[in-house]
């Protein structure tokens, strides 16, 4: 989907869209933004519509790229640097139909979402969820947890030990963990 060149002292960050009409053609969107990719990996997710494209630095996201597969075109959205003091556990997950970024510290669920992309706009306050479990289940270190979504006062995560990859979701109420299967889980999240 995304391709890279360089143009002088910079690269140069695009999408390849292929139209689903009767020529099947491609088109072209050029990311807003450059960035130095010797210095930058990417981390992409889905929701409905919209492909969000975390350009991530050695200091943490730099910028979103949102590509809009239905209007057709690319917003970029700055991502300040203090929303999480350790980057390397930052996720994208879809949180209740938005982008949001997740990263434990401390023991606790620590999430930021983008409330309207098209006026580039974060949530004023951060969301933080005790993640008390944790201390039930001393198997999963934070390093190996991976939120993917939230819908209904529910995350669903993935633990991942080695080969292994376990889903279960937390009840954010409740604070009860329920085991289960991947599928399951893609139920939760795609309703």
């Amino acid at each position: 989907m995304h391709y890279s060149k360089e143009e002088g002292n910079r690269y140069v960050l695009g999408y390849n869209i292929l139209r689903v009409d009767a020529d099947f053609r491609h088109k072209h969107l050029v990311s807003p933004s450059s960035c130095n990719f010797k210095h930058v990996w990417l981390r992409t997710i889905n929701i409905d519509s919209v492909f969000y494209i975390l350009k991530l630095g050695l200091k943490g996201v730099s910028d979103i790229d949102c590509v809009d597969l239905e209007n057709e075109h690319v917003i970029s959205v700055n991502v300040p640097q203090n929303f999480f003091s350790e980057w390397a556990n930052v996720h994208p997950v879809n949180w209740d139909g938005k982008l949001a970024l997740a990263g434990i510290e401390k023991g606790r669920l620590g999430v930021w979402v983008l409330e309207n992309y098209r006026k580039r706009k974060w949530v004023k306050n951060k969301v933080v969820i005790p993640l008390t479990f944790m201390k039930d289940y001393p198997i999963m270190l934070s390093q190996n947890m991976v939120p993917y979504a939230a819908k209904d006062n529910r995350v669903c995560w993935f633990h991942v030990d080695g080969e292994s990859r376990d889903g279960f979701s937390f009840d954010i109420e409740s604070k009860k963990v329920e085991f289960k299967t991947c599928s399951i889980i893609l139920g939760i999240h795609l309703g």
